[in-house]
């Protein structure tokens, strides 16, 4: 999907666990080929700090217990794209 419309998508919204590719892997391989949207990461648990610096490790990403609530979903999504576009700059 990214190799065929990448240059469209402004932020990524994954869940840590999947089936076929965790989201840990996914941040991975997105970067590994230069992509650099912003990743909002979702989390059924609470991540440790090691786990948090980890993943942040990858690039801009940022995390949320799953279900987020409406409010800090959208606040953190706002705060995902306005500092990559301000990094972008």
């Amino acid at each position: 999907m990214m190799n065929q419309k990448g240059e469209d998508v402004t932020l990524i919204l994954t869940d840590l666990l999947m089936p076929v590719m965790g989201g840990e892997e996914l941040i991975r391989t997105l970067r590994a080929q230069s992509w650099q949207q912003p990743i909002v990461v979702l989390s059924g648990q609470p991540l440790s700090a090691p786990e948090i610096e980890q993943l942040q490790g990858h690039g801009q990403i940022s995390w949320l217990i799953k279900p987020p609530a409406l409010e800090q979903l959208a606040r953190t999504l706002n705060q995902a794209l306005h500092s990559h576009s301000s990094e972008s700059h």
